[in-house]
């Protein structure tokens, strides 16, 4: 049996549903870029393997071989890094990464083509990869939400795969010009047990956190609302519920805040559903940029909206509102200016043992009532 066939046969197979798996996931699960620039990458690393079995099983050598080979490995590994960045929104700085792709193709044209160099065609290409490996780690991680499980096994793996390309550079120095010099066995024995295995890891951690984020999506669609992209009545009440707890616990003040647009309804009657729309929306991105990460909100009615303020007393939740108001009444849609919009606001806030999402939902309620009567543009704390 040929060992460094079934090793290829094993890395074909991986990435083969490694491509499979990500195309389904885009294609039926919110077509995710990532997952499609993951699939993409996949692809190459099949074609790339194949070809490398095909010229193995050949015992065809030829430059051509080389030069396709190692441009795969420098576009597929480009592809990771690339669709780490988008998962988690990061900037995808293609110009750079497409510089740095073709500095590492032009380097591999040039040790096949002008110094017929084996050894250090390798080093680049193992090096480069090393690289992107370690970019794709670092971006892994997401900047506003706690790191969960999937997101650092696939750390874990990416600085191991980083780490065995590595080594696969330095010893590709020690195969030579040739390919067969004094530390080609070194290099393939490192090849033979160290790639099929990483791959694998690699390809169960990526499944592992592609199956998480589609976890993730569902309980968005369940939990928050599509046109504010705020939390909807269920996921506001569950958020709040566990935050109102988290208070009780840590004798911590919190307070509760209740809003909605004066005159929404007849703005509807005036300027059509669709233009209220971008207003509702509009009036929950500029209250999100006026609250901590840690605060909660929730589209709670038709115009309502509701504001969990984490360790807050009523004093720093009317300036909340304050800042809430005044960014209202500069808020522009689709370029339009002095809207003339306002808004009432309820708050309730407490710091006793025994508070509750009821008891304080009912104070803040009373509480908008109470501004909505007085008429626009009001803030009453119960």
């Amino acid at each position: 049996m040929n060992i460094a066939l079934t090793n290829l046969a094993i890395l074909i197979s991986t990435a083969l549903m490694l491509c499979l798996a990500m195309s389904l996931s885009w294609l039926y699960f919110g077509r995710q870029r990532y997952a499609l620039i993951w699939a993409v990458a996949a692809g190459g690393g099949a074609l790339h393997w194949t070809l490398n079995a095909a010229a193995r099983a050949s015992d065809n050598n030829a430059d051509w071989v080389m030069i396709v080979s190692g441009i795969l490995v420098v576009i597929d590994a480009t592809l990771v890094a690339v669709g780490s960045r988008e998962r988690t929104g990061l900037p995808l700085r293609l110009p750079l990464f497409v510089s740095l792709a073709a500095i590492a193709i032009a380097g591999v044209l040039m040790m096949v083509l002008i110094y017929d160099n084996i050894g250090l065609r390798g080093f680049i290409t193992n090096s480069y990869c090393a690289i992107m490996m370690v970019v794709a780690g670092g971006a892994v991680f997401p900047r506003h939400r706690v790191v969960s499980v999937p997101e650092i096994l696939v750390f874990v793996v990416l600085l191991i795969f980083a780490l065995l390309c590595m080594a696969l550079a330095m010893l590709s120095l020690g195969a030579g010009r040739s390919g067969s010099g004094a530390g080609a066995d070194v290099f393939r024995a490192v090849l033979v047990v160290g790639l099929p295995s990483a791959y694998s890891a690699l390809g169960i951690a990526i499944m592992f956190l592609l199956a998480t984020d589609l976890n993730e999506q569902m309980k968005a669609l369940i939990t928050r609302d599509p046109l504010t992209g705020v939390l909807n009545r269920r996921g506001f009440a569950h958020q709040a519920n566990a935050a109102i707890a988290n208070a009780r616990r840590r004798q911590q003040p919190i307070a509760l805040v209740m809003t909605n647009i004066d005159g929404f309804k007849s703005l509807n009657a005036r300027r059509g559903y669709p233009f209220g729309d971008r207003v509702l929306a509009g009036f929950a991105d500029l209250i999100c940029t006026n609250v901590r990460e840690e605060d909660v909100v929730g589209r709670t009615d038709g115009n309502v909206f509701s504001l969990v303020l984490i360790d807050s007393d009523a004093d720093q939740a009317q300036d909340v509102v304050e800042r809430v108001r005044r960014d209202l009444a500069l808020l522009s849609i689709d370029g339009e200016a002095d809207l003339g919009l306002s808004a009432s606001f309820g708050i309730a806030s407490d710091l006793s043992d025994d508070i509750t999402m009821g008891s304080l939902g009912k104070r803040a309620d009373d509480a908008l009532q109470g501004a909505r009567v007085a008429r626009a543009h009001h803030a009453i704390a119960a």
